[in-house]
Formats: structure tokens, sequence, C-alpha cells
């Protein structure tokens, strides 16, 4: 059904442009925020440290060392090629809304 509204043409404005206007365009970016990244990188950490510490505890052979290995590596590799690394954004995005006030809101 047509309107009765007058259309105007889209076109892009430059950042000169938008300057001149007071339009900050700082505003049309996403938030920066590393509350996922951070994280990951403690995950990581996490997981290698206690790694380290088991294999200096338990004192297993170099063969459980390497199947553990290669276990925890399939299934990190099954969860980006068959789920699409859901699994990891669940546990991220869970984790984050534990940790965070702020990235809750945002999401």
């Amino acid at each position: 059904f047509a309107s009765a509204e007058k259309k105007v043409a889209k076109r892009l404005y430059s950042l000169e442009e938008m300057k001149q206007n007071g339009v900050d365009a700082a505003q049309f970016l996403n938030p920066q925020d590393s509350t996922l990244d951070l994280l990951k990188t403690v995950i990581v950490g996490v997981v290698a440290l206690g790694g380290a510490v088991f294999i200096l505890a338990a004192k297993p052979g170099p063969g459980v060392v390497l199947f553990m290995t290669l276990l925890g590596l399939t299934v990190l590799f099954f969860d980006q090629v068959i789920n699409r690394g859901f699994g990891e954004l669940l546990l991220l995005d869970s984790l984050g809304r534990l940790v965070s006030k702020e990235y809750p809101q945002r999401v």
C-alpha cells in the first residue's frame, strides 16, 4: 500500500558533515567491552595452572598427559566445528552474567 508520505532519498554522510551537524559518530559504534575476553583469558590461565598442578601433584605418565591434552583439544575442536563454538559462548556468557554487573544490562 502506498503512503502519502514524501520519501527522502537516503545518502551517506561524511564524518566532516556529521561533525558540522553536531553528531557524535562514536555513538553509532558498538560499545567496547572486554568482559568476555578477560574471562576467556582467565579460564585459559586457570586450566593451564590446573594442568600444571595436576602434573606436579599426581605425577602421571606421559601417556596420560598426552591423552588428557588430546581429549581436551578434541572437545574444543568439536565444539567449534559442530556447535560453531556455542558451548564456549554459553560458558563465557553465563560467567559474564555472574561476574559483571554491566554485562547483563547491555546484552
